[in-house]
């Protein structure tokens, strides 16, 4: 039976700009908040354990597979990285792949990420930005994604 294994390694992620290190090292520095894991906020690392988690979920059950198809007959890996930052307000911006990426799949992972903030915004149930100091920042996450394919027994 031929079928699809989708991996998404949220776990490892990498922010992008000048006050990489501040940030992560400041005490001050509060995690995006993903909508449904308002319930660990005032724990940074709970937070992005479920940012991370919830966000792999979504993608997969909240958005149609249709772009997938596209890897129905292929026996290898696929590996991507897609970048994107959410903005002061809670908006997704600046949303790229690296370019060892492969595009089509980078591509695809992008849409559903798009998807399922219009799916959260339309429930009223936004993100809340990251913080620094009390102050909502710009926080750009860049996710590794590899996506498995072929016969399994």
């Amino acid at each position: 039976m031929r079928y699809l294994l989708l991996l998404l390694i949220f776990n490892s992620f990498s922010l992008h700009g000048q006050e990489v290190v501040d940030i992560i090292y400041s005490e001050t520095f509060e995690h995006p908040v993903y909508p449904t894991c308002k319930k660990h906020k005032g724990d940074n690392e709970k937070l992005k354990n479920c940012f991370f988690k919830n966000l792999s979920y979504d993608l997969k059950n909240l958005v149609d597979n249709q772009g997938l198809n596209y890897f129905e007959n292929n026996n290898e890996q696929k590996k991507t990285q897609i970048v994107f930052t959410i903005d002061k307000n809670g908006d997704l911006s600046n949303l790229s792949y690296t370019a060892e990426s492969d595009e089509f799949l980078a591509k695809d992972l992008l849409k559903r990420i798009v998807k399922t903030w219009k799916y959260y915004k339309e429930k009223k149930k936004t993100i809340i930005p990251a913080k620094v100091d009390g102050k909502p920042i710009d926080f750009t996450i860049t996710i590794p994604v590899s996506i498995w394919f072929g016969d399994m027994h």
